[in-house]
């Protein structure tokens, strides 16, 4: 093989590995984010386990303060499309929720066990939050808010933030308003909320915890760098 045809096949390598390179750091779809979504709301009446709060007086009805947070990885976000909606879900991660009561200062929390919860965007009717085997916004979901989110271009994937928004919607069919909801398994116990109808000044927040690439785009990486790194002692 010529001198010529040596430096040209060099040369080939080398670009092609840091063609590989750039695919690697700038290729979203090659990179996971573990994202921490969160939905705060309120009611007046839940329950953990053998733990009761159900303290507020008439004159504020939704002094229980509800957090759920769920921790996933983007990489098992998935899209659905059912009659009257689409957009995306997650059922892969760790959920857990703390109740507060802010006339008591009484307050509990759990981890969800497996399979309990998931965390969902609906893009056909704009809202986005937590379901379960009793409905697609129980135990929390939220609509509307402030910024308004183009929720038919939320994909679950990006950090969010959503306040002022209602929750505790309970469709027809998942739960009764003013009636206490369905339990859902926790380590301390069934978690239960008296869904109380639109809620004003719930939130929802996403937030990226950590990013970490996935596995095809390390071994994507290595491969590109052992070629360089060939083209380089060839060059010496």
């Amino acid at each position: 093989m010529s001198h010529l045809s040596v430096v040209f096949a060099t040369q080939t390598r080398r670009v092609a590995a840091l063609a590989m390179l750039s695919a690697t750091l700038f290729a979203p779809r090659l990179w996971a984010n573990i994202i921490s979504y969160q939905a705060t709301s309120f009611t007046y009446a839940a329950s953990l386990g053998s733990t009761s709060l159900d303290s507020c007086p008439a004159q504020n009805p939704v002094c229980i303060e509800v957090s759920i947070t769920f921790v996933a990885s983007t990489t098992t976000i998935v899209p659905f499309n059912v009659t009257g909606a689409m957009g995306f879900e997650n059922f892969v991660g760790q959920g857990s929720v703390t109740l507060f009561d802010d006339q008591t200062g009484q307050s509990a929390s759990a981890n969800f066990l497996s399979g309990q919860i998931f965390v969902s965007v609906d893009q056909t009717n704009g809202g986005v939050g937590f379901g379960s085997a009793v409905g697609p916004t129980y135990p929390l979901g939220v609509y509307g808010g402030t910024p308004s989110i183009p929720y038919s271009n939320y994909n679950l994937a990006t950090a969010m933030t959503l306040f002022n928004g209602f929750a505790w919607f309970c469709p027809a069919g998942t739960c009764t308003l003013g009636v206490a909801g369905p339990g859902l398994a926790t380590d301390q116990g069934a978690l239960s909320i008296t869904p109380t109808g639109p809620v004003l000044g719930s939130s929802f927040t996403a937030t990226v915890i950590q990013v970490t690439p996935e596995p095809s785009a390390m071994l994507l990486f290595a491969t590109a760098m052992a070629t360089l790194m060939r083209g380089v002692r060839r060059r010496w």
